[in-house]
C-alpha cells in the first residue's frame, strides 16, 4: 500500500517523515510535534510554533522543483497528474516553482521576491493542499504576479488551471472563509473577478466587500452550476478560454 491509499492520515505521516524542518531540525526526530488530531478525527499537519519557518530555505524548494522535472518515476507520475488530471501545463508548474519532495507536490509562496511559505498535497483526488511551511505571520495570496486583471479563486490548482489557458488568476491560501486585510493591498490597482467554488457564494461576496472597502475594483462571478464543490477546474473541462472570459466579462 502506498502513502496515498491509506487516507489523509497515512499520507500526512509520510509527509512528516519526508520533510526536514527549515530551522534545521528533522521531523523524523519528533513527529508528534508536527501532527495533531482534527475535530473529525483526521490528522492535520501543523507547525511547532508561530515562527517556525523563520529559517525557511529556498534551496529546499529549488531542490523539490528540480526533482519534479527529473526522471524519477514518482515525479513523472506527479507531472502527469498535474497535466492530465488538473489541466496544468508544465510551463505553469515551472513558472510558479512547483516541486516534488518524494511524497507530495510542493507549492512555494512568494512575497516581494522572498520565499515566505509553502504548501503540499499528494497527486491524487480527494486531498487538499495543506500548509507545511511558513516564514511569516501572514500568508500571501498565491500566484498574484503583475497582472492588472485577475481571477481570485479558492485553490492553487484552480489558479494554475486558469493560467494554463491564458487567464491570469491567483488564489486564497487559507480557504474561502478566511480574509486578511493585507491581501487587499496585494490586489491594489487591479480588477479582480472573485470566482469561488459553488457553495461558497457567501464567502465570495464577503471577499468582494473586503476589496471594496480597500478601494479595489472587484465583483463576484458565480459559476453556472448547482453542484456543490464545482470549481474553475471543473468549468474548464467543458468550456474554452473564450467562454471563461465571457463569463467573467473580459470578452463580449
Amino acid at each position: 500500500m502506498d502513502a496515498y491509499s491509506g487516507g489523509p492520515g497515512r499520507w500526512l505521516r509520510a509527509v512528516a517523515e519526508a520533510v526536514d524542518a527549515p530551522s534545521g531540525g528533522d521531523v523524523k526526530a519528533d513527529p508528534d510535534l508536527w501532527l495533531e488530531r482534527a475535530p473529525d478525527d483526521g490528522v492535520v499537519l501543523r507547525s511547532r510554533r508561530d515562527d517556525w519557518g523563520k529559517g525557511i530555505d529556498p534551496a529546499y524548494f529549488q531542490g523539490c522543483a528540480d526533482r519534479l522535472f527529473s526522471d524519477e518515476e514518482l515525479a513523472r507520475d506527479a507531472r502527469r497528474w498535474l497535466l492530465r488530471e488538473r489541466g496544468i501545463k508544465l510551463r505553469q508548474s515551472r513558472a510558479w516553482g512547483l516541486g516534488w519532495n518524494g511524497v507530495g507536490i510542493t507549492f512555494p509562496f512568494w512575497l516581494g521576491g522572498l520565499l515566505v511559505a509553502g504548501k503540499i498535497r499528494p497527486p491524487s483526488k480527494g486531498h487538499k493542499t495543506l500548509p507545511g511551511w511558513t516564514g511569516c505571520k501572514e500568508w500571501p495570496l498565491f500566484a498574484v504576479g503583475r497582472d492588472k486583471r485577475l481571477v481570485l479563486c479558492e485553490g492553487e490548482l484552480d489558479a494554475l488551471r486558469c493560467r494554463s489557458v491564458g487567464v491570469p488568476a491567483c488564489s486564497m491560501p487559507l480557504g474561502a472563509g478566511t480574509w486578511k486585510a493585507w491581501w487587499s493591498k496585494q490586489l491594489a490597482g487591479r480588477r479582480v473577478e472573485v470566482v469561488f467554488d459553488v457553495g461558497a457564494e457567501a464567502q465570495a461576496r464577503a471577499a468582494v466587500e473586503h476589496l471594496h472597502e480597500a478601494k479595489v475594483w472587484a465583483r463576484h462571478v458565480p459559476l453556472p452550476s448547482r453542484v456543490t464543490g464545482y470549481d474553475l477546474t471543473d468549468y474548464l473541462r467543458d468550456h474554452s478560454r473564450a467562454q471563461l472570459e465571457r463569463l467573467i466579462g473580459w470578452r463580449s
